[in-house]
């Protein structure tokens, strides 16, 4: 019985430190857009544009093969990934504002600043804020995440101490066309 256990972890550990598969295919930039293209054998990695909601979508294009050194930080930005098919079509959605707020300790409770943040969106996404919730009584209740872009961290608006709310460019989008059919009654 011992032995078997021996050979099964031997087995364990030799079988993990296998070398990664090919990826087969990953998405390729090419003169008409990105595309799904078959990578030569012996490729373990797919690069492409990183994204981030406040600084978008990078400029790296998307290829066969790991990111080149130094790609890492804006504006190309490339991220690598390992494992069939694994790479990830980003393409740029609404760029919309959002609220950063900050802890008011005279007051007690958390305001917006006067200035808000530009946040960049992808397609296929919701445009979220974050903002204190309701129970953030105190400067440690809430973490404001991407200066306001983006959703809540799931512990904190579970406790209702963050709420997430439509991006500005959503409620802008709704308040014109009424405005517009109140001007034109009245």
């Amino acid at each position: 019985m011992i032995k078997l256990v021996i050979i099964s972890v031997f087995l364990g550990v030799v079988y993990s430190q296998a070398a990664p598969a090919d990826v087969g295919t990953c998405l390729v930039s090419g003169t008409d857009g990105v595309a799904e293209g078959n990578c030569t054998a012996g490729v373990k990695k797919c690069s492409g544009p990183s994204y981030s909601i406040l600084a978008g979508i990078g400029t790296q294009k998307y290829a066969c093969g790991p990111c080149a050194e130094g790609t890492a930080k804006a504006p190309v930005s490339c991220v690598d990934c390992e494992g069939k098919n694994c790479s990830t079509l980003f393409e740029a959605g609404t760029v919309f504002m959002c609220d950063k707020m900050v802890f008011n300790s005279s007051s007690s409770k958390f305001e917006a600043s006067v200035n808000q943040t530009k946040c960049n969106g992808v397609k296929g996404t919701d445009n979220l804020c974050n903002k204190a919730g309701v129970n953030a009584t105190k400067a440690a209740d809430y973490t404001i995440q991407n200066d306001g872009c983006g959703a809540c961290l799931a512990l904190e608006k579970d406790a209702g101490k963050c709420a997430q709310v439509a991006g500005a460019l959503g409620l802008t989008a709704l308040l014109l066309p009424l405005l517009a059919a109140l001007y034109t009654l009245f």
